[in-house]
């Protein structure tokens, strides 16, 4: 099994990373207010943490973490 470069592998932490960030931001903000679900910046939100995780999988290969 060929291994990933250190630079390939950091990128896909820091993707995780972003994604996790997120994830967080738009659960806080949904819980504390639920008329924000369908608003302008939860789904520019959502756009974006969609583009993160496309960008996870193009680097992973499609294949978990197993974080």
């Amino acid at each position: 099994m060929k291994k990933k470069p250190l630079a390939e592998y950091d990128k896909e932490v820091c993707i995780l990373n972003e994604i996790e960030k997120t994830r967080e931001e738009m659960h806080k903000m949904i819980k504390l207010e639920k008329s924000v679900t369908f608003d302008d910046e939860t789904i520019m939100m959502s756009q974006h943490l969609d583009k993160l995780i496309v960008e996870y999988l193009r680097y992973s290969g499609g294949k978990q973490s197993g974080e």
